[in-house]
């Protein structure tokens, strides 16, 4: 399964009481995340931190900690492992 080093941009904001002019410099937050491509399509990636491959029929494959990027925010994409 591939690895990727993906670093794309999110949401930033405050929750709590804060000068306007503080809010004025907010910004997105450039984010980094790397891991398994669990899918992907034309609009966004799915990374996953964990899996363990199906032992035997009656198990079946799981996935763990997922994160779907869209696309629009991807800054970087780089795989890491093929």
């Amino acid at each position: 399964m591939e690895i990727r080093l993906v670093t794309w941009l999110d949401s930033s904001g405050t929750g709590r009481w804060t000068s306007l002019t503080e809010l004025r410099s907010e910004r997105p937050r450039r984010i980094t995340s790397v891991g398994f491509v669990l899918c992907e399509s034309e609009d966004h990636v799915t990374l996953m931190q964990s899996h363990d491959p199906p032992i035997d029929d009656d198990h079946l494959a799981n996935g763990d900690n997922t994160i779907t990027i869209p696309r629009f925010a991807i800054v970087e994409s780089e795989t890491v492992v093929a």
